[in-house]
């Protein structure tokens, strides 16, 4: 647990992967005994009134209900390494897609960059992250991007924003493809 006190009987939300569960805690144990509660620090488990063990997945949150926000779209302050800190050797772009993890979970990301072209490596910037699903986030919370299996940048979130519809900004993105595809094609004809 991060923070609070969770008791049998409390009433809860589980929330991410574009998942609310509203639920009742109707047990917690730790290390095989049955506890009256728990609090901020305790590696616990819950048993949840009417949820299956599949119902939930790694990186959700068990909080009070109307005490979390889920979102797909962020803003962050961002690091990106320098190629001597073991970071990448080229800018980053907009729409670069780098996989996140933050606590417990990882995603595709977006990065959309605001009043800049690019980020050179080594450099920091204030951009906005567009998360392939919506997951509990907070103002403060820190996350790593991650290349395949090379670590690109740090970041902290400053902001929570809006919702972005990820299906027209994906089928958008994909349609400006096919047509710089198309012109250099003509471009090559002409």
């Amino acid at each position: 647990m991060q923070r609070g006190v969770l008791k049998a009987g409390d009433k809860c939300s589980i929330m991410g992967h574009n998942q609310h569960l509203d639920t009742v805690v109707t047990g917690v144990e730790m290390f095989k005994q049955t506890l009256d509660k728990a609090e901020a620090g305790d590696n616990c488990g819950c048993l949840l009134k009417g949820l299956k063990r599949d119902d939930i997945r790694r990186g959700q949150v068990l909080c009070k209900p109307g005490t979390a926000t889920m979102t797909n779209q962020v803003e962050a302050q961002v690091y990106i390494l320098s190629t001597e800190e073991g970071g990448r050797d080229r800018p980053i772009m907009t729409n670069y897609q780098p996989q996140m993890f933050c606590q417990t979970w990882d995603y595709p990301a977006y990065l959309l960059l605001k009043d800049r072209e690019m980020i050179m490596p080594g450099e920091d910037a204030t951009i906005n992250v567009a998360i392939k699903t919506k997951m509990v986030v907070e103002k403060g919370l820190r996350f790593t991007l991650r290349d395949g299996s090379k670590t690109i940048g740090y970041g902290v979130i400053s902001d929570l924003l809006e919702d972005m519809d990820m299906e027209a900004f994906e089928a958008q993105k994909k349609a400006a493809k096919k047509a710089a595809a198309k012109a250099k094609e003509a471009e090559a004809y002409a």
